[in-house]
């Protein structure tokens, strides 16, 4: 496939997949940030204390990311 872009519903399939594997914080965290990115920054619509409520649950996920590298073999 030869789009010269992302298509954001392969990274949400993306992150359904590896929650089936790694666990649902997976979704819950690409929900999250992808709501940020579309409501927060291209649309505007949060204000900085709704930004930082959402920035948990992203950080969450990039730190059990982290964690789930460092516990897996690699090829």
């Amino acid at each position: 496939m030869q789009a010269g872009r992302w298509h954001t519903y392969l990274l949400g399939m993306a992150s359904k997949t590896l929650a089936k594997q790694l666990g649902g914080w997976v979704a819950d965290g690409w929900s999250v940030a992808y709501d940020l990115h579309v409501r927060g920054f291209r649309e505007g619509k949060y204000a900085t204390e709704r930004v930082k409520v959402g920035l948990v649950a992203a950080e969450r996920m990039v730190k059990e990311a982290k964690r789930a590298s460092r516990a897996r073999p690699r090829a």
